[in-house]
């Protein structure tokens, strides 16, 4: 793991708590930042708050930085990063305690400006959920993000795809898949009785689909968002996906879907890497260009109007007319 571990380390980032990374420039100012020539100056963030998937190793997770690094290379970056004990098993009171040193960072370097959020899956999903509880608590304030990228988010509760998705982090080793499978299992199946005998609100997905639209957290009604997600995605159901998607264009949430069609989950990136960060451009580039009423979505020109990327296989809710397509 120490050699995994070199790979976030070798883009500047260092450990601030366990399961925090942060890559703080030391050109960074919060009033003058500088982003590089793929995305405008207007919307550069003052923070970049990325949650991985759950038991994500730093290699892969160094893969998507690079790119946010190339982007915006005097903007600060924080990698939190989950497992499956504490997505699925420990208290929220747990959670956000060991949360406390990245809310005091954002705190204490004035970094609350323009916030720009990325969740992968429903264990970044949820950790983000409680970092917004953590920093509720800490300041009394929402947590002032204005973009939210969900790649692989939400889901809906089927908990064999938690074990699966949990199957997939562990060693190659035949005998530690078969225990941890064991361990899992058996764990996510104390867990549905509880949730069973306590009834849905309590389940662990509804509770991660609301409260990513719980506007006593964060403004989420009024920032736009993107949804990376795949139609062969053996964890998420796509479909539960834009169900979600949905619910937050009827509320007039600026919404972009990004559908991959071969990628697996959390590896839509390898599928299109051109269109995965068009549709993160697109995202950060509406940011701060809506108001409290919120604004028009499902137009094509919105893609090619409001960010100056390439004209890519997605489509926005409800679209008047065929999005120009190129590729697939």
């Amino acid at each position: 793991m120490e050699g995994d571990d070199d790979s976030l380390s070798a883009q500047d980032f260092y450990v601030q708590a366990p399961s925090i990374w942060i890559r703080h420039p030391k050109s960074y100012s919060p009033t003058s930042s500088i982003s590089s020539g793929r995305t405008s100056t207007q919307n550069t963030p003052s923070l970049i708050l990325f949650f991985s998937w759950t038991s994500a190793s730093p290699s892969p997770i160094s893969k998507y930085s690079a790119d946010y690094i190339e982007m915006f290379p005097n903007v600060p970056i924080m990698i939190i990063m989950t497992t499956l004990s504490d997505l699925a098993f420990r208290s929220d009171r747990h959670k956000q305690s060991v949360l406390a040193p990245a809310v005091e960072y954002i705190i204490s370097r004035h970094l609350e400006l323009n916030i720009h959020t990325h969740c992968f899956s429903e264990g970044g999903s949820h950790k983000a959920i409680q970092f917004a509880k953590a920093y509720l608590s800490k300041t009394g304030n929402k947590l002032p993000i204005t973009s939210l990228c969900l790649d692989s988010t939400p889901g809906d509760h089927q908990y064999h795809r938690i074990a699966r998705a949990f199957s997939l982090s562990l060693e190659p080793n035949a005998l530690l898949r078969i225990l941890g499978l064991i361990f899992a299992y058996l764990m996510l199946t104390i867990l549905w009785c509880f949730y069973a005998f306590y009834g849905p609100k309590k389940n662990l997905m509804t509770r991660i689909r609301r409260g990513l639209e719980d506007q006593r957290l964060w403004n989420t009604q009024h920032i736009p968002r993107c949804y990376l997600y795949s139609m062969n995605d053996s964890l998420i159901k796509y479909q539960d996906v834009e169900r979600h998607a949905r619910k937050a264009e009827k509320k007039g949430v600026p919404v972009l879907l990004a559908a991959f069609h071969e990628s697996e989950h959390c590896h839509h990136v390898r599928e299109d890497r051109e269109k995965y960060w068009a549709a993160v451009q697109w995202t950060l580039q509406r940011s701060g260009t809506h108001d409290s009423s919120g604004v028009e979505i499902g137009k094509e020109a919105s893609l090619t109007a409001q960010a100056p990327a390439p004209v890519i296989s997605t489509r926005e809710i409800k679209p008047p007319h065929p999005v120009a397509r190129r590729g697939n």
